[in-house]
């Protein structure tokens, strides 16, 4: 209590081999609250479903190098840090959780690899971002059916992600960008937005910076302000073709940044597609 405990915890010890089973943990039907951390897991296996997390100083549930499986809990009042953080080589499955009034992002994903799914999760004022991706590599990266309100910063933010597929969200409210996609990096992979549902965003729907592959397709923008720009950063400069494309024609678009010294290709002009 008071604060300043763990809730559980779990780390292989120092003179355990690499080829030690990772520890398996079941939180089920729990409370946990008024602590640090509710749970700091290193190197587990772990099943966390149907728990409450209220009023914690840290982090909610902060995982390293484990498996996963965060399902129907409910997080809030998280002061200082991220509610859920994942790092290392995590994967698994975080879905269907209501998260509110986290001190920084409601899900917060650290230098990340292996295969990792965020879906239908309920997120709301959050201290920073709705989501915050920092750095992913290595196996499928879904965030799908998610509902982001009230976020301080932008709904969704990514930085130097290998791939991913952002898709179905519903992001509302955010002062800053709905989806902010950034990369210092070149990325083997592709990153897509589509059909997700964007409102009220104090700058920019979407903002894409340095990402060299990118698809688009089936996203709607509500309550935009006048003279609002849709797309920032490199995609300001092929707005009006995108839009044209995706929204009047309801195509898909693929973008290609070959440097950073030379604007998006396609060519400066509306091909016909195929509705789906």
């Amino acid at each position: 209590n008071a604060h300043l405990t763990r809730g559980l915890s779990t780390r292989r010890s120092a003179s355990q081999g690499p080829g030690v089973a990772p520890a398996r943990l079941l939180i089920r039907h729990s409370r946990l609250r008024e602590m640090a951390s509710g749970a700091e897991l290193h190197d587990a296996l772990a099943l966390i479903d149907d728990s409450r997390f209220d009023d914690l100083q840290q982090y909610a549930i902060d995982l390293h190098d484990s498996r996963l499986s965060l399902r129907l809990n409910h997080i809030k009042n998280v002061r200082n840090q991220s509610a859920i953080r994942i790092a290392g080589a995590s994967s698994g499955d975080v879905t269907q959780n209501l998260i509110l009034a986290s001190g920084k992002a409601a899900i917060e994903v650290s230098a990340q690899s292996g295969e990792l799914s965020l879906r239908d999760n309920l997120i709301g004022n959050s201290g920073s971002h709705g989501i915050h991706l920092q750095g992913h590599s290595g196996g499928r990266l879904l965030l799908a059916g998610n509902l982001i309100a009230n976020s301080a910063s932008s709904g969704i933010d990514g930085e130097n992600l290998d791939s991913a597929l952002i898709v179905a969200n519903r992001i509302s409210a955010s002062p800053e960008y709905a989806i902010s996609l950034r990369s210092s990096q070149v990325q083997q992979g592709e990153i897509g937005l589509f059909d997700n549902q964007l409102a009220s965003s104090g700058k920019s729907m979407i903002r894409s910076e340095g990402v060299q592959q990118l698809q688009l397709g089936g996203n709607r923008f509500q309550d935009v302000a006048l003279n609002q720009l849709l797309q920032a950063g490199d995609l300001q400069a092929v707005q009006s073709l995108l839009l044209e494309t995706t929204l009047k024609q309801g195509c898909f678009a693929r973008l290609q940044l070959t440097s950073s010294a030379l604007p998006i290709i396609p060519p400066p002009q509306v091909s016909h597609c195929t509705q789906g």
